[in-house]
């Protein structure tokens, strides 16, 4: 009831994945930092940067999951979008979806 009618411009559909692997590149992040998740506050930034752009452009490579994005099997995202749509439990309300080029 919070939506009458959507627009899902340019989703994102690479961005989302199960709490495993969202898990497994959170580990590997910090493993490619060498720090644990209590010490990462205290990296400077540019440090954060490089290693989440390395790991991304690693995962762009092997998989079409990007490596930081959205998490399904949660409260706020129970579960995949293209399998609540293929179910039917999406609200019913008009939507429309498109793309940009050069984003």
């Amino acid at each position: 009831g919070l939506f009458r009618r959507a627009i899902a411009q340019s989703p994102a559909l690479p961005l989302i994945a199960d709490r495993e692997l969202r898990a497994e590149r959170a580990h590997e992040f910090l493993q490619r930092l060498g720090v644990s998740a209590d010490e990462v506050k205290a990296l400077p930034q540019r440090q954060l940067r490089r290693a989440a752009g390395r790991l991304q452009l690693k995962s762009a490579a092997t998989t079409p999951t990007l490596a930081y994005g959205l998490t399904y099997g949660v409260d706020l995202l129970p579960e995949h979008p293209v399998d609540a749509a293929r179910a039917g439990t999406l609200a019913r309300i008009p939507l429309i979806i498109g793309t940009n080029s050069h984003e």
